[in-house]
């Protein structure tokens, strides 16, 4: 088999259809789907089990997070190549093909990831730099700008996103990858339970020396930020928690003190 595709759910009944039906309506490939339920409680899985019976099905008794779910996944895929795919996603017609193309066609490429588009088609930042404290200051303020509806930095910005480029890390929304490279990476970090596991992966990737590639000619829609209904604060404690693992992983010591003090003066840590 060609292609894995991964997909974890949490209480997303109502959009998980159109990202499944996405890709069988858009998927030329031989493929396997294998979805994860993290114990979704809003008939999620009387959902899949009804209506898509030829999918792998995992149904956990409780939820494991992002990064488990995806490696229970991994543990049973038998593609060549492996997507990690959002249940907020939808695919478009030859968007997949192409990624696969393009990862078949380039040896040295370790994961690549498409142009993430908005429903309504606009552009949507898919990546970004390496944590540290510099780099998400830019980040951050790239994000402000585009949150506040700078229309003229959106433009620019996609603008500068319509060439194909090597990039730090690609969302986790998407990411082709290759099962015999993550597998011996041992899939996503475990520790973190949301957040920065796929700035890792990616990070872990470029440290065996293969490139991470943004590719723009590919082309799904992402329904940003619908999947997590969490709590405000546990989203925030999540986030804080994996990020300071992030940095005592890959960072300097340095780089930590200044975390350290930035985040002990921040009121909204």
């Amino acid at each position: 088999m060609l292609l894995s595709i991964i997909i974890v759910n949490f209480n997303a009944v109502k959009i998980l259809k159109n990202c499944l039906d996405s890709i069988q309506q858009n998927t030329t490939v031989s493929h396997e789907i294998i979805l994860i339920d993290n114990h979704s409680i809003d008939g999620s899985v009387a959902f899949i089990r009804d209506n898509y019976p030829k999918i792998k099905f995992i149904e956990n008794q409780e939820n494991l997070g992002f990064s488990r779910a995806n490696n229970q996944g991994l543990e049973i895929a038998q593609g060549d190549y492996v997507l990690f795919l959002n249940n907020d996603t939808e695919l478009l017609p030859d968007s997949l093909e192409r990624l696969l193309q393009f990862l078949q066609e380039n040896p040295e490429v370790g994961a690549v990831g498409p142009q993430l588009l908005y429903p309504d088609n606009s552009f949507q930042l898919s990546t970004g730099l390496f944590p540290s404290i510099w780099n998400e200051w830019k980040m951050k303020n790239i994000v402000k700008k585009l949150d506040a509806g700078d229309k003229i930095f959106q433009n620019e910005l996609a603008l500068q996103f319509q060439q194909q480029q090597d990039v730090d890390w690609i969302t986790g929304a998407c990411i082709l990858t290759r099962y015999d490279l993550v597998t011996e990476l041992g899939g996503f970090d475990e520790k973190m339970f949301m957040f920065f596991e796929d700035v890792d992966l990616c990070k872990r990737i470029q440290n065996t020396g293969y490139r991470i590639v943004y590719f723009p000619t590919a082309k799904i829609i992402h329904h940003q930020g619908i999947t997590y209904k969490g709590k405000r604060d546990t989203k925030k404690t999540i986030y804080r928690q994996s990020q300071k693992y992030y940095y005592s992983k890959h960072n300097s010591w340095l780089e930590n003190v200044f975390l350290y003090f930035y985040l002990k003066f921040r009121r909204d840590q």
